[in-house]
């Protein structure tokens, strides 16, 4: 199961989507395209309505390039 986010920079722009294999937590490194390094700041969850869509969004990650 994988767990899809959009991405936010601290700034407020858009950074595009994440699809990670667990739910990352504030302190977290994740990988973006092009295997860039980005810093978990804040995870704001979503309302979860799986059973309606494929792909459901379970949230926004707030990142800080490294």
């Amino acid at each position: 199961m994988a767990f899809r986010y959009t991405l936010r920079l601290a700034d407020g722009n858009d950074a595009g989507e994440v699809e990670l294999a667990y739910q990352p937590e504030p302190g977290d490194t994740i990988r973006l395209e092009g295997n860039k390094p980005a810093l978990v700041r804040a995870v704001v969850p979503h309302a979860r309505i799986s059973e309606f869509v494929d792909r459901p969004l379970y949230g926004a990650i707030v990142v800080e390039l490294v």
